[in-house]
């Protein structure tokens, strides 16, 4: 008789020896009962929750600093683009031109930031208004700056930098202007760009705001005093920036930094810790 071949098993049998990959014996993976024991628990998926929103809570903070170190830092760099745009601007078109530093609500949730414009004479005058007209127009777009604004010392600027700033200049050199402190006989004459004013302001609160002027041969001061009058130029005007957290300045900041623009050169400088 014609004998045919054993059909294999199925499952097919382990050789003598060798352990099986599952407990039941099955295939890695087939068994129900074998896949919920290679499951999490609800205790464990707990604790690595608990454990990553603690990690989150040490790693928010951190990038938070970083972020406002970067907007300070921005705002330093691009108002002193500004500043030399607008030097520029004066000398090549023998004009006059203002630049204009604001602190004003940024329409998020009450946070403050910093706004920054300039415009130019449009008949070489040092006049902003002609026969009740406006005689300006903007050399730049204007810009804003999140979680930064215009500061002053004490407020914002740290103890260690107003210490370094010393040693460049005399801060109680009368010619010397911090714009953070806007003198009150300061010109109540402003310019608007966009949607937005910017002026002289002596306030001691967020409201801050002060306007330069650079002349045709690139001298720079405070618009101030006489309306429509050009004062002599300030030796060294001092353009304070720190961070701000909503509508809270940081007070001391270590990050913050400071512009000095020397008024008879029209150069300007960026000093940091």
């Amino acid at each position: 008789m014609r004998q045919f071949p054993r059909l294999a098993s199925y499952p097919p049998r382990r050789p003598a020896g060798v352990p099986s990959s599952t407990p039941c014996g099955r295939k890695s993976g087939s068994c129900p009962q074998c896949r919920q024991r290679h499951a999490f628990t609800l205790v464990e998926l707990l604790v690595v929750l608990s454990l990553m929103m603690l990690m989150m809570g040490f790693v928010v903070p951190s990038i938070s600093g970083i972020l406002s170190a970067q907007s300070v830092s921005t705002a330093l760099d691009r108002v002193s683009a500004m500043i030399d745009l607008a030097r520029a601007e004066a000398v090549a078109k023998n004009t006059y031109v203002w630049v204009g530093l604001q602190n004003a609500p940024s329409g998020n949730g009450g946070n403050v930031q910093l706004k920054l414009a300039a415009v130019r004479s449009l008949d070489g005058t040092p006049n902003l208004m002609a026969n009740g007209l406006v005689n300006y127009t903007s050399i730049a777009a204007p810009l804003s700056f999140d979680g930064a604004i215009l500061a002053s010392y004490p407020t914002g600027i740290s103890t260690a930098l107003f210490s370094k700033i010393a040693t460049h200049i005399d801060v109680d050199n009368t010619g010397t202007f911090d714009m953070g402190s806007v003198p009150a006989a300061a010109s109540s004459e402003s310019f608007t760009v966009g949607q937005k004013n910017f002026a002289n302001n002596s306030s001691t609160g967020l409201d801050k705001g002060g306007i330069i002027l650079f002349t045709p041969q690139g001298q720079a001061m405070l618009w101030r005093a006489v309306p429509n009058a050009v004062a002599p130029y300030a030796s060294q005007i001092i353009i304070g920036v720190c961070g701000i957290h909503g509508a809270t300045p940081v007070q001391n900041d270590p990050r913050s930094g400071v512009l000095l623009l020397r008024g008879g050169s029209g150069q300007v400088s960026i000093l940091r810790l």
